[in-house]
């Protein structure tokens, strides 16, 4: 499983294309990337403030056919707060990250190697963008 977090999205939002690109093949391929609820509300926040609703609705809608979406629950909640307490990772990271690591990702993509870089969880790959 791949885990894509909100930077990556906003990356695709400015134009990145070498994570464009890593989009469409995952698009067009059988890998189903897992995104975070909390993801989606953050990119329709991001769009909200730079004036752009519309592009942030439209890439939600694109993720929403093309990606799992993990809701949070009690355990993703509990190992968020270890990674929060342990690590000091920002809430909403830590939640996204044990999203990603209770749905057994593999790789976890994103922009934010501050925080993405505290998961030293052998078997998860972090590609930094």
């Amino acid at each position: 499983m791949v885990g894509l977090d909100t930077g990556y999205f906003v990356g695709m939002m400015l134009g990145d294309k070498g994570i464009i690109e890593h989009w469409e093949g995952l698009r067009t391929g059988e890998v189903i990337p897992l995104v975070s609820v909390l993801t989606l509300g953050e990119i329709l926040y991001l769009a909200i403030r730079s004036g752009k609703p519309r592009q942030g609705r439209n890439m939600i809608e694109g993720i929403e056919k093309t990606s799992m979406i993990i809701d949070v629950n009690r355990q993703i909640v509990e190992r968020a707060a270890s990674f929060k307490g342990g690590h000091g990772i920002p809430y909403v990271d830590s939640i996204i990250i044990a999203s990603f690591l209770e749905n057994d990702c593999k790789e976890i993509h994103t922009k934010d190697r501050r925080h993405f870089g505290e998961v030293k969880n052998k078997g998860v790959k972090i590609t930094v963008w």
